[in-house]
């Protein structure tokens, strides 16, 4: 009896499971047909390795996705899709020995791109046979596993097009030879890392960082290296020591460069600028950490015809920075591409001598708003603001962050000589005639105090403007303590065309009241 039934439940286990499996495989047929009716089936095979492609690029990210190929087992189509889409495959991670093997494999014959995520470990097997494909290599590794890779790669990189080479900083510089010429790289960074300067020729991209004396390309190495690359769109060279500071004979051209950024000593940037040739148009980063004056890092006579013909309209003033900002610049603009030049020092201040500096280097009167950041005017003397105020004959807009106002005010209350050579010398007029905006503080920033200390001052200014004929327009106020639109609006009537108090600040419970913008004629 036991036999029996034992065998009757086998048999009908057997019936179960087989119907189990009927039913399992009807079910993903049914599946299968839904998921083919949703919008997502319906997209054509490139919209998906399109997408498929910005999974990959999370595989490269500073977060790891947990399910790294989540994308392959949703369905037969999806998988079969993106294991044939050899340019899925074509960035490859060296530091990852098992994916670094299946990415080369499925990749096919596609041109392919080496980066490394770590300095830690490196997978460089195999790679000699794939030299021909490689197209990119991007890696920041050890000076012994960059030697290790470049062995195994070979000498057959006719067809590389970009090579960024970076060493952790405790390995300090060191010299790669690649004695392979460089013939299709357009782009090269080198950190920390010297390669021949000799095989390094028609780039578009060249980036230069922390290579000291005895690594970095000498004076005439650079200017080789932008006499043979006359395509140069971006350079950018920082913390590199070039000993060597003799002038080359000949200027060098770059009709193409769109920016250039320069991070050094003063002699450098001196030097590398003093024979270089660039549209009006380029964007110039310095950073320097002390200098003297302009003259010091910039070659004033030569930069003159450059800023002559740019589309300089603003200057902003700070304690450790000095912008050239482009005249469709909004006010106090953070995007780098409003920026025609910016000047940097990373100790506290700029020289005393750069307002001075700045009239033989750039035409004030080309100068339509001056933005002064904050405390500023404190380390300017008087009698240069009254020289640099002066030049500036066709100033309309003038924005302040918070500063002591005392001298600034002054300066534009007082009649002064006149600066214009057709003029009778005794004749005295207002600085920046044509000035119609005054804006006080920078968005973000709160200005405590302002009514008690600089209302009665800025009252002086609106009625010596008002009596000479050079009326201010409009006077804005954002976040200054103490200032009502009505009680402002009462005080400046007549003398100003309107006043904007575009945001209230209050003391009490509510420490902070924002406003709407308000504007009173």
């Amino acid at each position: 009896m036991v036999q029996s039934s034992s065998a009757d439940i086998t048999e009908k286990t057997s019936l179960l499971e087989a119907a189990e499996r009927r039913l399992t495989e009807e079910l993903s047929a049914v599946r299968a047909s839904l998921n083919d009716l949703k919008p997502v089936s319906q997209l054509p095979t490139e919209v998906l390795e399109e997408i498929f492609g910005i999974c990959v690029s999370w595989l490269f990210g500073h977060q790891k996705p947990k399910y790294r190929f989540a994308w392959t087992q949703v369905c037969r189509r999806w998988r079969r899709i993106s294991l044939n889409s050899a340019r899925l495959w074509q960035y490859i991670d060296i530091c990852d020995s098992r994916l670094a093997h299946e990415f080369l494999v499925r990749s096919g014959t596609a041109p392919i791109s080496i980066v490394s995520a770590s300095p830690l470990k490196l997978c460089s097997e195999n790679l000699e046979s794939h030299a021909e494909r490689l197209q990119s290599i991007d890696v920041y590794l050890f000076p012994d596993d960059m030697v290790d890779l470049f062995t195994s790669i070979g000498h057959n990189l006719s067809n590389l097009q970009s090579l960024s080479l970076k060493v952790p900083p405790v390995s300090g510089n060191f010299i790669l030879d690649i004695h392979t010429p460089l013939t299709r790289v357009s782009s090269l960074a080198l950190d920390c890392v010297a390669i021949p300067w000799h095989t390094v020729r028609d780039l578009m991209r060249l980036s230069l960082r922390g290579l000291g004396s005895g690594y970095s390309p000498s004076l005439s190495q650079l200017y080789t290296i932008f006499e043979s690359s006359p395509r140069l769109e971006f350079i950018r060279i920082e913390s590199v020591d070039i000993t060597d500071h003799d002038i080359p004979p000949t200027m060098v051209s770059l009709p193409y460069l769109r920016d250039l950024t320069l991070s050094a000593k003063a002699p450098t940037i001196l030097s590398i600028l003093s024979q270089l040739s660039f549209p009006h148009t380029t964007r110039l980063h310095i950073n320097c950490h002390t200098f003297d004056s302009l003259r010091s890092i910039l070659p004033i006579d030569h930069f003159r015809n450059y800023t002559s013909n740019s589309e300089i309209g603003t200057i902003r003033l700070a304690r450790c920075a000095l912008r050239f900002l482009r005249s469709e610049a909004t006010p106090w603009t953070i995007e780098p591409s409003d920026t025609q030049i910016s000047l940097g020092s990373s100790s506290s201040k700029l020289p005393t001598s750069l307002l001075p500096d700045i009239q033989s280097l750039f035409e004030l009167s080309r100068v339509t708003a001056l933005e002064l950041s904050q405390d500023i005017l404190s380390e300017i003397p008087s009698n240069v603001l009254v020289s640099f105020l002066a030049q500036a004959t066709n100033l309309e807009h003038l924005r302040v962050a918070y500063n002591d106002l005392a001298a600034l005010l002054d300066v534009l209350s007082s009649p002064q000589p006149s600066t214009e050579p057709h003029e009778v010398s005794l004749t005295n007029t207002m600085p920046c005639p044509r000035l119609r905006t005054i804006l006080f503080t920078r968005p973000g920033d709160i200005w405590w105090n302002f009514k008690e200390q600089w209302v009665p001052p800025l009252l002086a200014l609106a009625k010596a403007r008002h009596a000479s004929e050079v009326p201010l327009e409009v006077l804005e106020f954002r976040q200054c303590h103490g200032i009502s639109l009505q009680r402002i609006s009462d005080l400046f009537s007549g003398l100003v065309g309107g006043v904007c108090v575009a945001e209230n600040v209050s003391v009490g419970a509510a420490a902070v009241r924002r406003a709407v913008p308000t504007f009173m004629f």
